[in-house]
């Protein structure tokens, strides 16, 4: 079951170039949005891929991110779980040691 679905499209009220300092999803198994927050200065960019908005997230000004408070995140107590993420980098490569995601547990031989 889809548990969370954030789309940046849902941000463009905010306008383009400004910082998203929170983000709901879309609530696709009906049980009360996720709300993720921002740290740092994510900024939105509407139009930039394919016609879509997107979230930039920029280095150079802190360590933006955009995190789940762990008493609200769907993936609590979940054994398996696939995750999608889109995105394009202007650097070639991610770097030795950028993760997309962070566990609050690793799981035995994952680190």
């Amino acid at each position: 079951a889809l548990l969370a679905r954030f789309v940046a499209d849902d941000l463009a009220g905010l306008g383009n170039g400004n910082a998203v300092t929170s983000w709901v999803d879309r609530d696709p198994d009906a049980n009360g949005a996720v709300l993720a927050n921002a740290g740092g200065s994510p900024i939105l960019t509407t139009n930039a891929l394919n016609g879509h908005a997107t979230i930039r997230f920029d280095p150079s000004d802190g360590g933006d991110n955009l995190r789940i408070a762990s008493a609200s995140n769907p993936l609590a107590n979940v054994g398996d779980f696939s995750a999608a993420v889109v995105f394009r980098t202007t650097a070639p490569g991610l770097g030795p040691c950028c993760r997309l995601y962070r566990l609050r547990r690793w799981p035995p031989g994952c680190r």
